[in-house]
């Protein structure tokens, strides 16, 4: 299944440090929403991101294509609100997890099956031993 980078940028750059009440409100019911999406392993990951130059928020999705993705947005607590918040959505080439392989949405996809593997290494990632002194 593909995958789409989401990327939730806030109203201001210092919004996490200058959020209002009903701001707050509307994180504590966005990641309530993002939480629920993990879970149904609809969103392999998300969180805030502390840019220096504003933070933002990320989630990686996992979505028949980027209809289904857009949808995902458009039900976010954070864009139903009248907060200002923007998004993007951009499509993976890969999604490698610890236990999961996805295609990605560019058609590349993961795995031997879609030729991952082959073309980046994929295959010697799981065999591959750390070589950092600290690892051995």
């Amino acid at each position: 299944m593909p995958a789409f980078l989401f990327r939730l940028i806030p109203p201001r750059p210092d919004f996490p440090l200058t959020m209002d009440d009903e701001e707050r409100s509307v994180m504590v019911d966005h990641v309530a929403y993002w939480t629920r999406l993990t879970g149904q392993g609809r969103v392999a990951a998300f969180g805030p991101v502390e840019d220096p130059a504003g933070a933002y928020g990320i989630g990686i999705i996992v979505a028949d294509d980027v209809s289904a993705a857009e949808r995902l947005r458009d039900d976010d607590p954070a864009i139903r609100s009248s907060q200002g918040f923007r998004t993007e959505i951009l499509p993976m080439a890969a999604l490698v997890t610890p236990t999961v392989p996805f295609d990605g949405a560019c058609g590349g996809g993961v795995g031997p099956r879609r030729g991952f593997g082959r073309h980046w290494g994929h295959e010697r990632l799981r065999t591959a031993r750390p070589r950092h002194p600290a690892h051995a």
